[in-house]
């Protein structure tokens, strides 16, 4: 007998629409976002950890501004 495996299929995914009003706010936000963190002290750790920190949460956040819940059906792209 071969065992068979229990697998999760997700149903949802979060996606911003190729060509939507959202991806070209998504992208405009985030440029504004990474222009204005201050990159011009990169000397140590410290210092880098705070500038990924900063562009991480910015990054999350206009993510969870600009994206959509979108359904996964047999009739969706690959």
């Amino acid at each position: 007998m071969i065992p068979i495996v229990e697998e999760y299929v997700q149903t949802k995914k979060h996606s911003i629409i190729k060509d939507s009003n959202e991806k070209h706010i998504f992208i405009k936000e985030l440029t504004k976002s990474l222009r204005s963190i201050n990159t011009s002290d990169i000397g140590n750790i410290t210092c880098l950890d705070s500038i990924v920190n900063e562009f991480t949460s910015s990054l999350e956040s206009i993510l969870a501004k600009n994206l959509k819940v979108m359904n996964i059906t047999v009739h969706s792209k690959s």
